[in-house]
């Protein structure tokens, strides 16, 4: 599972790379977590999306606001349980 925190050098986008951290430790998920932080490459490899955003396996997830942890692991999971 490739998973990607998008979003500049922010409060809001540093707590959702946190959280999302964090919800891949309690799921035992053992995949780093890729943090994107350059505009020109956001734009390039995502075409303007709302920040901060969650990207798996190329599918933004989550995107636009800081989620509940609880709403983050919930994504991971399904696309856990889809890639087992």
């Amino acid at each position: 599972m490739k998973v990607q925190v998008v979003g500049r050098i922010c409060p809001d986008c540093d707590k959702v790379y946190e959280m999302t951290k964090n919800a891949m430790s309690e799921l035992g998920i053992s995949e780093d977590v890729e943090r994107i932080t350059e505009t020109k490459e956001i734009m390039k490899r995502f075409h303007m999306i709302h920040i901060p955003a969650i990207v798996v396996n190329g599918k933004i997830v989550l995107s636009g606001h800081v989620p509940p942890e609880e709403k983050i692991k919930k994504e991971l999971s399904q696309v856990k349980e889809h890639v087992a």
